[in-house]
């Protein structure tokens, strides 16, 4: 017959189980904790997406999210036009902190060393505490900072619409260096460097891609394009990859800026490209979504989706994932070998922010003010599990046997078996609603018992009645009871009451 556990007992394998967890997660997991990934903003993980995917929650915020998420030890990071950066639980997108700023927050933000950082269109680069959104420092440029930064060896690498490149220290914001653009105070804008290799790559709005020496900000190279450049660099097997608003891709030798292959789309390109197995993945605003050769920029495959390509892709386990504008306003998921469609979402709104691969979930933001988070159904099954127990244990309710198969699905979903998560979450599920009901007869007979003492000795036909009914409901909690037994729960409290 199975017993409730004693305390000790229940404690002891809850944390073998939570040990075991971490140690799985720690292997399998990996969070997105800046722009397009990484430093050098590749766009790829080596996280594993499931084909089919399933809305787990939402968040909406006061206006759009251009913002790109980061996610990181759990928790989700984003802008928004409402003028505030968001803090949310990775797995159910409950509200953990907020933080408002004097204008938008276009910038993606960059997590590192337990500090958020970010740009906003006051004019200043702030950085916050992780956990408590409290303000550790700011600083001042001279214009809108819609870059997002990068943070490197003790540094925080970010553009300003001055027409700047900013280093600073990470740990208490000094700057340690600036570069103006040759057409410092003409183009307007420096966007998001990329950083590896001791060097910083930046694009910039009087169309040049720069190569600075990350400790000193000196030019090492420089490379003209044909119109202004607002697409973030890439660094990736010693080359950059880079867009431009003369519709082309660039491919440039890393040392010394050489170009070694470029590629002519329909249309403007202002998203970031993602590089991944011998291939560069990008958007233009001809609609389309591009696959080329890394090495010789030849045509892999295409893909139309019939909406504006701002968001800049993202890449795992053989798959590629977007967003794209009016009027298919969708998430999209291609094979990365041949560009076929695997699975797709109706947002319903612009989406220019670009997807965050972490933990087995996908996170991006869109026009209609909200941020989303895809992943398995079985992670779904899980918060709805977990609902269930929290609301069970409001009431005072055993939910042990609930989170120690709660704490089996989660394990599974690391291993890899959907299927057995599924099963243990809805069996968690179960195990907590009926710990509820039990809970609910203890509570109610007494009240029955004590309702019928009072109508006892004086029946009228009303009130035989509701003695009729009472002892309806009596039988009804037996009968429940003896389904439980039969099953092997220890009911001997129960019975107890209904004696």
């Amino acid at each position: 017959m199975k017993e409730l556990s004693s305390l000790n007992k229940a404690l002891k394998i809850v944390g073998i189980i939570a040990i075991l967890f971490f140690l799985v997660s720690t292997v399998q997991a990996e969070d997105w904790p800046t722009f397009h990934h990484d430093a050098r903003h590749t766009g790829y993980t080596n996280e594993t997406i499931p084909d089919e995917l399933e809305l787990i929650w939402s968040y909406k915020t006061g206006d759009f999210v251009i913002s790109s998420p980061a996610v990181a030890d759990g928790k989700v990071f984003v802008g928004s036009r409402d003028n505030k950066v968001y803090c949310l639980d990775e797995a159910t997108g409950k509200l953990i902190w907020s933080y408002e700023t004097g204008g938008y927050v276009d910038s993606s933000l960059a997590v590192a060393d337990g500090k958020v950082f970010f740009g906003s269109w006051d004019h200043n680069l702030y950085c916050l505490d992780e956990n408590t959104g409290k303000l550790i420092w700011s600083y001042k440029t001279g214009d809108s900072v819609i870059s997002s930064p990068a943070v490197a060896d003790g540094k925080v690498v970010f553009g300003s619409c001055d027409d700047k490149i900013y280093c600073l220290d990470e740990a208490t914001g000094k700057l340690i260096w600036s570069y103006e653009s040759e057409n410092y105070g003409k183009e307007g804008c420096a966007g998001s460097p990329a950083v590896a290799d001791g060097k910083v790559f930046a694009d910039s709005w009087d169309g040049k891609i720069y190569c600075l020496d990350e400790d000193s900000g000196k030019l090492i190279w420089s490379y003209k394009t044909g119109d202004h450049v607002d697409s973030p660099p890439v660094v990736a097997d010693g080359k950059v990859f880079v867009g431009s608003l003369d519709d082309k891709i660039y491919c440039l030798d890393k040392d010394n800026g050489r170009l070694i292959w470029s590629y002519k789309t329909g249309g403007i390109m202002r998203s970031s490209p993602a590089v991944a197995d011998g291939k560069v993945f990008f958007s233009s605003h001809d609609d389309i979504i591009y696959c080329l050769n890394e090495d010789n920029g030849n045509l892999i495959w295409r893909y139309k989706t019939g909406g504006c390509g701002c968001s800049s892709p993202a890449i795992a386990n053989g798959k590629a994932f977007f967003g794209s504008g009016a009027p298919t306003d969708r998430i999209y998921c291609l094979d990365e070998n041949n560009g076929g469609l695997i699975w797709s979402y109706n947002i319903g709104n612009h989406v220019g922010s670009s997807p965050a691969i972490a933990n087995g979930k996908i996170f991006v933001g869109s026009h209609d003010s909200k941020i989303y988070c895809f992943g398995l159904k079985a992670l779904s099954l899980i918060n709805n599990a977990q609902s269930v127990i929290d609301s069970t244990k409001t009431i005072g309710a055993n939910a042990t046997e609930a989170e120690k198969l709660l704490q089996q699905a989660k394990t599974a979903v690391n291993k890899g078996k959907y299927e057995d998560a599924e099963n243990y979450a809805n069996q968690a599920k179960a195990s907590a609603e009926k710990a509820k009901t039990m809970r609910l007869i203890l509570y109610g007979v007494p009240i029955l018992i004590i309702v019928s003492s009072v109508i006892g000795y004086r029946i009228t036909a009303s009130r035989r009645e509701r003695k009729r009914r009472y002892e309806q409901k009596i039988e009804e909690y037996k009968a429940k009871i003896e389904q439980w037994k039969s099953e092997g729960y220890d009911v001997s409290e129960l019975e107890e009451v209904l004696k």
